[in-house]
């Protein structure tokens, strides 16, 4: 884990090593040209204060971007290979970072939970302007040592099942299967400790149970891997779903209506009176 770990980070070091140096050398070779063609270097301290005053108004986004820009690569907050989630209009975008320039940071779309409930789309090359990490939230499921996170499903069972019985099968289930992420999630936050103030670390699954209009609903949380949430989603599923039908006193509750279709009886009409006319 520690080989990996250092082995990540000298990866990281070598792109961000690379991308430093090619700045620098864009930038000699701008002020080398420069000074082979200004002579007179008073016209060009005066030209370059006008012209700097006007490009600071008009490219306000790109300087902010390039702030962005030192701010995460001396900060630390965002790497190349990190899985991050974007909102923005009202539409999320979760991916993973393939690059972080001067201007941009460009992540790969991948088939999330986020694409299943909103999207309905993955596999898009999404590009997000580096000034967002000033005005946009930006959520970062892996940041530094961290390569797991919190998911959840639910079930809902009618409120006279054995509700305890299913809180116990549905936990145990969970446990059995996320129990490779719990021990990794354990780990990760224990090193984290060592730069953050970490008070909670427990990430053993946690099971809740809620009164819902339609039954009583069973929440389970678990740890799972940051990218590849929905596979173990998926197996829980359907090994929670096999497990709850074995039991008789355990019912599935959803929404339901009831048809009355008994025939109405009929209503006899009254009989005409006769009126007599004298």
């Amino acid at each position: 884990m520690v080989w990996k770990h250092c082995e990540t980070l000298c990866y990281y070091s070598v792109y961000i090593i690379n991308k430093v140096i090619n700045i620098i050398n864009v930038t000699l070779i701008i002020l080398i040209l420069l000074f082979a063609y200004i002579d007179n270097m008073t016209y060009m301290v005066a030209i370059l204060g006008v012209a700097s005053a006007g490009i600071a108004i008009a490219m306000k986004d790109m300087f902010m971007n390039m702030l962005g820009w030192m701010v995460m690569v001396f900060g630390g907050s965002f790497r190349v290979g990190d899985r991050i989630k974007v909102r923005k209009d009202d539409l999320s975008y979760v991916g993973d970072i393939i690059d972080i320039s001067l201007m941009r940071i460009t992540i790969l779309e991948d088939v999330t939970l986020t694409t299943y409930l909103e999207n309905r789309r993955a596999g898009r090359v999404v590009f997000i302007p580096n000034n967002y990490i000033f005005t946009t939230l930006i959520a970062n499921y892996t940041h530094s040592t961290l390569k797991t996170v919190w998911d959840g499903l639910y079930i809902t069972i009618t409120f006279d099942s054995n509700y305890k019985k299913a809180m116990y099968i549905i936990k145990e289930i969970t446990k059995k299967y996320s129990k490779g992420y719990t021990d990794i999630a354990r780990k990760q936050l224990n090193y984290l400790r060592r730069e953050y103030n970490l008070r909670n670390t427990n990430v053993e699954p946690r099971i809740f149970s809620f009164i819902e209009p339609h039954g009583l609903t069973l929440h389970v949380w678990y740890m799972t891997n940051s990218y590849a949430a929905l596979a173990l989603r998926s197996t829980l599923s359907g090994e929670i779903i096999d497990a709850i039908n074995k039991e008789n006193d355990i019912v599935i509750a959803y929404p339901t209506q009831t048809l009355n279709l008994r025939q109405a009886p009929k209503v006899q009409a009254p009989l005409n009176e006769t009126v007599e006319f004298n």
